[in-house]
């Protein structure tokens, strides 16, 4: 079945009015699509054949991302900090974002996810459900979900301390691509999102490499993610700029 979601416009660009605090792709917002997909830009040709966007360069859509993360983590929109998940890693965090609407204006989720108790088995994991519309928007589009696309990096290896990562122009092209350690819904974190109404089948607990499969892993490890995406004209999703005139 086709999701439907209205597209609420503002003139911010940032994420939650309050900034930082503490707290517990491809699709189409008009039919369906999956998840993690990427896609491929809209429109095409030279500068005189390109449709106009028909949206503002600094136009922004609400959408909500749901995260949770095993065992804390901290949320980034475009470079600027948004909140931190703390512990415990059922105490998911929700927030509802600005983000960029027009089809040429890239947007960054980031995420610092940390680990900081070790045990056997899978002991390190980041979920994340992002929706267009606030919490609780009926029948929601998910722009994408944890899982297959987001590009990862362990922090001790990556050399960089300036949190220059987080920001929309950062090179992450070293970077490998996240793992998939767990489908939702599996032990020992279970339907963790059912709570907000929201089904993330398909989504995927996701890291740098599979906790399962590394018997010598650091207790303190912090993991990096990055997931770049844009808007386009018909109101979908994809990993490409949308080609259009503003």
């Amino acid at each position: 079945m086709a999701l439907v979601a209205m597209l609420v416009l503002s003139s911010c660009n940032c994420g939650d009015s309050s900034g930082p605090d503490d707290g517990g792709s491809g699709g189409s917002a008009t039919g369906g699509g999956s998840a993690t997909g990427g896609g491929s830009a809209t429109g095409g040709g030279d500068a005189g054949t390109l449709p106009p966007c028909n949206v503002g360069l600094n136009d922004t859509v609400e959408a909500t991302l749901y995260m949770s993360i095993d065992d804390e983590g901290t949320l980034f929109l475009n470079g600027t900090p948004i909140a931190t998940q703390q512990i415990p890693w059922n105490s998911p965090l929700v927030r509802t974002l600005q983000v960029n609407r027009n089809p040429t204006v890239p947007n960054v989720v980031a995420i610092e996810a940390r680990n900081v108790y070790s045990q056997a088995g899978v002991d390190r994991a980041a979920l994340v459900d992002f929706r267009l519309g606030v919490q609780g928007t009926p029948d929601a589009s998910q722009i994408f979900a944890s899982g297959e696309g987001w590009k990862t990096t362990l922090a001790a290896d990556s050399g960089i301390s300036d949190g220059g990562w987080t920001a929309v122009n950062f090179d992450d092209s070293s970077w490998g691509p996240s793992v998939s350690v767990l489908p939702y819904g599996a032990q020992p974190y279970g339907d963790i999102f059912a709570q907000f109404g929201v089904d993330t089948t398909g989504a995927s607990w996701m890291w740098a490499y599979d906790p399962s499969q590394a018997p010598n892993r650091p207790t303190l490890e912090p993991s990096w993610f990055r997931r770049v995406f844009y808007f386009q004209l018909d109101g979908g999703f994809s990993t490409d700029a949308g080609s259009c005139i503003n």
